[in-house]
């Protein structure tokens, strides 16, 4: 079942714009994403903190993804995890 992964980061929780684009240089993820993942937004909230919002063809893809590639890559350069995680199962999504 496809899930929604939204991660929140609060203000100065060390996920700016320029660590968000060092991390998606570093797994090569610019211009493609992970397998697994059908979608991918990223913003940022009123108060200046860091929302990603994902659509995954699994919680178990996104958890192989966290384990192998992000989780790794973010410890490398220094960008701690979210403060806050969100997994919602989709009914519907095209």
């Amino acid at each position: 079942m496809s899930v929604l992964i939204v991660s929140e980061w609060a203000p100065g929780a060390g996920m700016s714009a320029e660590s968000y684009w060092r991390l998606t240089d570093d797994m090569d993820l610019r211009e493609n994403l992970p397998e697994g993942c059908e979608y991918h937004i990223s913003g940022s909230s009123d108060e200046g903190g860091a929302i990603l919002s994902e659509v995954w063809t699994s919680q178990e893809a996104f958890q192989t993804f966290l384990e192998n590639k992000l989780g790794p890559a973010s410890a490398a350069a220094g960008v701690p995890g979210p403060t806050k995680v969100s997994v919602l199962p989709l009914i519907r999504h095209f």
